[in-house]
């Protein structure tokens, strides 16, 4: 999906776009802080080496939204659900009956958060394989 949206900020290699929300762009759900505007800012890669107040075209993957989603939320859910059945497991089988909930809500929970530390480490791994979007040409005043 292709959008056009106005540079307000160079980084390095980056420029941050302001672009309008289209209909389609409503529906997705990709971004919280965009349900409340018309307008949202995001972060391109400038392959048009693009300057502050140019009005450039923004290549967005949706497919890359949804594979990112299910590496930051998808892995740390499945790794509490199963720390919850391991737990259980443990807990009932060393006689602990009592604590089984306890001990599986915190296997669980140490899971998660073991996961989350395994996704922060591999962060630059995992952004080498989710697309990220693209700044690919200037376009003509859009005002």
């Amino acid at each position: 999906m292709s959008q056009i949206g106005q540079v307000i900020k160079i980084n390095e290699d980056t420029v941050m776009v302001r672009i309008k929300r289209s209909e389609a762009c409503g529906k997705c759900g990709g971004c919280a802080h965009g349900l409340q505007s018309t307008e949202m800012d995001i972060e391109a890669v400038n392959l048009c080496n693009a300057q502050i107040e140019d009005w450039v075209n923004v290549d967005l993957h949706h497919q890359d939204f949804f594979k990112a989603a299910g590496i930051m939320y998808g892995l740390p859910l499945i790794a509490f659900l199963i720390g919850i059945a391991v737990g259980y497991g443990v807990a009932g089988n060393i006689g602990l009956e009592v604590y089984q909930e306890p001990i599986a809500f915190g296997m669980g929970f140490l899971a998660m958060a073991l996961t989350y530390v395994y996704i922060r480490h591999k962060e630059s791994y995992w952004r080498t394989k989710v697309e990220r979007p693209v700044a690919t040409a200037i376009m003509q005043n859009q005002e």
